[in-house]
């Protein structure tokens, strides 16, 4: 397994054993689920399941994703 998803998977472990009012312990299985669909990683483009280091962002303890506008299409 990757090592950035091993990474992950700990940390999310971690936080499932957290008790804070806005943490959903359902979508965190679910998304163990879907990490764990891509043993090879997230860093594949053309996978339909990937992160790159510019829409996901840890800093204090908080977790940022940031959609591009770029990305869509506009006629």
């Amino acid at each position: 397994m990757d090592l950035f998803l091993k990474l992950l998977f700990k940390e999310i472990n971690q936080l499932n054993q957290q008790d804070y009012p806005w943490l959903d312990h359902k979508k965190l299985k679910n998304i163990q689920g879907l990490l764990g669909m891509f043993p090879q990683g997230l860093r594949n483009r053309k996978s339909s399941l990937h992160l790159s280091a510019s829409a996901f962002v840890l800093n204090d303890n908080r977790a940022y994703f940031m959609r591009f506008l770029y990305r869509n299409k506009y006629s």
